[in-house]
């Protein structure tokens, strides 16, 4: 019995451990300026995004050409969606780990598609 007491304490212990201490992401947690490396359908280059808080629930995306995206946030996860109308659509993640932001973006234009990916560091 005694075993089985400290085996269940080892376990509570690591799980309360293991939880740790992180602080949730929130619209002021992605905002700042981040640049790094992007692979676009086998080209890569270099890029930077300014992220701004709209609200508690929206950031603003601008990227290095001065585009604005209006992206909707949840837990570490930013998402922005859109239908062309007909000639194409764009859908676009980004995912906050720490201070490495990962980058997707898929965009269909006129039938010709362009997937970007990349790992970009807080300035």
């Amino acid at each position: 019995m005694k075993n089985i007491f400290g085996f269940l304490s080892i376990c509570l212990l690591l799980a309360m451990t293991s939880c740790g201490s992180d602080e949730p992401c929130t619209t002021d947690t992605f905002a700042g300026s981040y640049s790094g490396e992007l692979n676009c359908s086998g080209i890569k280059g270099e890029t930077s995004l300014m992220l701004s808080k709209v609200s508690a629930t929206q950031i603003l995306l601008t990227d290095e050409d001065g585009e604005e995206f209006t992206l909707d946030v949840v837990d570490c996860t930013a998402t922005f969606s859109e239908d062309l109308g007909g000639l194409g659509s764009v859908a676009l993640e980004l995912v906050l780990d720490g201070d490495k932001l990962n980058y997707k973006n898929d965009s269909e234009v006129f039938g010709f598609s362009v997937s970007c990916s990349g790992t970009l560091k807080r300035d």
